[in-house]
């Protein structure tokens, strides 16, 4: 497959991790990806695929599934969550064995001070021609209610020759548009908060794309807006963000939606 992050596209679904009683949704997971087949690429076992909360084995199995077609269109993006270095560690290796040469990583995970960590070896190789996206989000730092790594830290890491973007699902319009503003040929920023959508037009900050859970249920809404830029599309985005949340919870509305369509055989979330 294609190693670089270039002919992506603006829209990159993050997608679900089917599961019912005995494990990992095989088939559920099959029919996902078949939604969201007119987009180049998407996001594996991130927040919305409750990466989290899968372990080791359940996350190889699903890179051997999704490896097994690497060569079809769309990509895999694995997201690598494990606060354990150990474990994210494993996890990314496998994925490079299995031909999947994009991922991305918490920020603080890319942070270990310690040069000789598995994850610094891990970026610093190159496997091919391996990617990695930085990913910004509040849920995924030991403490969630640090505040982010400064604009330095993602100065800095855009300029390593193996970062080829940053993914922001904070709430802070001013911050994004600081990451913004290092978008390069080589260094390219996504959206991941669908809320932050009209602030960012209306400060007239362009990122590359956004990388949405929301996109892998209606993808051609996603499809017209950024081909159109049509307000009455961003209010049908936003309407939909709203009304899908199961008492807040997206992943949950995400699971129920598709189980009442038959994609899915069951809207369970992750287990342990």
């Amino acid at each position: 497959m294609d190693n670089t992050i270039d002919g992506l596209g603006k829209t990159i679904p993050a997608i679900v991790t089917p599961w019912n009683y005995t494990g990992l949704d095989r088939q559920g997971l099959e029919n996902v990806i078949r939604n969201i087949s007119a987009l180049p690429a998407f996001v594996a076992m991130g927040l919305t695929g409750e990466g989290q909360n899968l372990d080791l084995r359940t996350k190889m199995d699903i890179v051997k599934l999704l490896g097994a077609r690497t060569a079809e269109k769309p990509y895999t993006i694995v997201a690598v969550l494990d606060r354990d270095i150990i474990n994210a560690a494993a996890t990314a290796l496998f994925a490079l064995e299995h031909d999947m040469h994009l991922q991305m990583f918490a920020p603080e995970m890319i942070e270990d001070r310690n040069p000789d960590s598995a994850v610094h070896y891990i970026i610093n190789k190159t496997y091919g021609g391996a990617k990695f996206i930085i990913y910004e989000n509040p849920q995924l730092r030991a403490r969630p209610n640090d505040a982010p790594l400064g604009i330095e830290f993602y100065q800095r890491w855009a300029r390593h020759e193996n970062i080829a973007g940053a993914k922001y699902s904070g709430k802070d319009p001013a911050f994004f548009r600081e990451l913004c503003s290092l978008r390069n040929s080589k260094f390219k920023v996504y959206l991941g908060n669908d809320s932050l959508i009209r602030d960012t037009i209306h400060q007239g900050v362009e990122a590359d794309g956004v990388i949405s859970g929301l996109a892998s249920y209606k993808p051609q809404l996603f499809i017209d807006y950024q081909r159109d830029r049509k307000e009455a599309v961003l209010r049908e985005i936003e309407e939909f963000g709203r009304t899908l949340p199961s008492n807040g919870d997206v992943v949950q509305g995400l699971k129920n939606g598709f189980y009442a369509q038959g994609t899915i055989n069951s809207p369970d979330k992750v287990t342990r």
